[in-house]
């Protein structure tokens, strides 16, 4: 698993999500809670959490890229 030094309520949002998109994704599937009481103790399998630290990391990055290439651009740096 890779380390993706995400400060702790960041993880508890994605895991929220998580819990929330299992509850909500009216699968037909034993494992996924059917209730939001279900849902508040549901642990997601970690290989989706492992996605979603990795994309979560991803956008974090590009929008420091998309900072710093509007700064350079409003001072008229190359």
């Amino acid at each position: 698993m890779a380390e993706w030094n995400l400060l702790p309520f960041e993880q508890a949002k994605l895991e929220r999500v998580a819990r929330d998109e299992a509850l909500l994704s009216q699968e037909d599937h034993s494992y996924l809670p059917k209730t939001p009481e279900q849902a508040d103790s549901f642990v997601p399998h970690e290989w989706v959490l492992e996605a979603m630290r990795h994309a979560y990391s991803l956008g974090r990055v590009a929008g420091v890229h998309r900072a710093r290439e509007d700064i350079r651009n409003a001072l008229g740096v190359k």
